[in-house]
């Protein structure tokens, strides 16, 4: 009577197919982990400069579609409207100095200079922007501009780590030989390589459990 089963037969997983995937998996959480910032200086950039090129009637003329301003002293009006708490006299200036600031925060974003102090100061303007907004229209109108989500934006990339934020390091040479960006993938690198010993010495257990059970089930079959 055989009762030996095919299960037996089968060779130990290997413990190099952990291994070999690992390098791919940290590739591509490095190429993410580039990639990410990048979309939010660009996203943060385009936002900015838009309503910046909306100040000056860029868009279109006021009363046209999808166009807040359209021209500068329509601008200034609508800043005095967020600034409501403000005296009326204080419009112009902030409304120039906003547009200033706006536009070089735009110009630094794109080129990717001064990372993290031109993504703090954009945060700081969009929160004061956020703030006048809700203390004038109320809580629903920065809402209606996702000016939080900006904002949110703006503190995530300046302080996201600086190993990992030029997309520059965009490539698909292995981190193995890259140790600088190892620091920024730890997060992930670590669940997958206690992952990967699991798999290692549960293989290896296996192998041994079926090294010794295989010759009793061997001498059973020859009965």
């Amino acid at each position: 009577m055989n009762t030996h089963s095919d299960v037996s037969d089968r060779p130990p997983d290997s413990p190099n197919n952990c291994s070999e995937s690992q390098p791919k998996a940290f590739v591509r959480e490095e190429f993410l982990a580039c990639l990410a910032p990048w979309a939010l200086r660009w996203a943060l950039a385009v936002t900015i400069l838009s309503a910046v090129a909306d100040c000056f009637g860029i868009w279109g003329p006021p009363g046209s579609a999808n166009v807040n301003w359209g021209d500068w002293p329509h601008f200034v009006a609508y800043t005095a409207k967020v600034n409501s708490f403000l005296p009326g006299a204080v419009a112009p200036p902030l409304a120039i100095m906003a547009t200033v600031a706006e536009a070089l925060l735009g110009v630094a974003l794109i080129l990717g200079v001064f990372r993290r102090p031109v993504a703090w100061a954009s945060a700081i303007v969009l929160a004061l922007f956020a703030g006048a907004m809700t203390l004038s229209f109320g809580i629903k109108a920065p809402h209606n501009y996702s000016v939080f989500a900006d904002v949110a934006a703006a503190f995530a990339l300046g302080a996201w780590p600086a190993a990992s934020a030029d997309v520059n390091q965009f490539s698909v040479v292995p981190v193995v030989a890259r140790p600088a960006s190892m620091k920024a993938l730890m997060p992930w690198i670590a669940p997958c390589s206690i992952t990967c010993s699991s798999k290692q010495s549960f293989a290896s257990l296996s192998g041994r459990t079926r090294r010794k059970v295989h010759p009793w089930r061997k001498r059973w079959s020859l009965k």
